[in-house]
């Protein structure tokens, strides 16, 4: 009876020693997976540097470096229906708005004729035509200077007796005026001016760096 008592006795202690180290230690958050450092994952997808990653909605509409460039509906060039920045997505814009008119406008447009070519898979220029100053027919201009080129001409549309998608960018009535947007539609630069192709080359690769 004794040694019966015995056995049932070592039988209980072994069970209760076994019970108390199943699962001590293994560092698992109650209620969901554990991450290598033993604590459970957020709800939502983490970055590298642990902070979750921004949505384009978070960054505000508005015409000046740091928001996402409204957009607008444009009119192409000898017809073909319409474009607009959004169309995009995913891609560095270079924004340009221009005329015949302007000595300035049309000596900058080589420079950036051969950085769309050199950045086609990358990077889409649109180039907006002014329709409030000046009334010469912009189209043929394009076709004997520019034939093949890979950037994009538009035409802006008129406001009273203003270039609305000009001014809605906040244009300072000065051309040329360049705009580049990042990836997500998101203003890097936006100021009056020609550029040099070096200028614009470094304009193109800080966006291209915020992708």
């Amino acid at each position: 009876m004794k040694r019966l008592f015995a056995f049932l006795l070592v039988t209980i202690l072994a069970f209760q020693l076994v019970s108390c180290n199943t699962g001590s230690g293994s560092g698992e958050t109650p209620g969901g997976e554990e991450t290598p450092g033993g604590e459970e994952t957020p709800g939502g997808e983490e970055t590298p540097g642990g902070e979750e990653t921004p949505r384009e909605e978070d960054v505000p509409l508005g015409n000046e470096v740091g928001y996402r460039a409204f957009t607008m509906d444009l009119q192409l060039l000898g017809g073909g229906g319409t474009v607009n920045p959004k169309d995009y997505k995913g891609k560095v814009v270079v924004l340009n708005f221009w005329g015949t008119w302007c000595g300035p406008c049309k000596s900058e447009l080589p420079h950036f004729n051969e950085l769309a070519e050199e950045y086609s898979d990358k990077v889409v220029f649109l180039l907006v035509h002014s329709v409030s100053e000046g009334k010469e027919e912009p189209y043929s201009y394009v076709s004997e200077n520019f034939p093949n080129s890979p950037m994009v001409f538009a035409r802006d549309e008129l406001m009273g007796q203003y270039d609305k998608y000009y001014h809605l960018l906040g244009g300072d009535r000065y051309y040329p005026r360049t705009y580049v947007l990042d990836s997500d539609g998101v203003i890097t630069y936006a100021n009056s001016g020609s550029l040099t192709k070096v200028q614009l080359q470094l304009l193109i690769e800080q966006a291209l760096s915020k992708k």
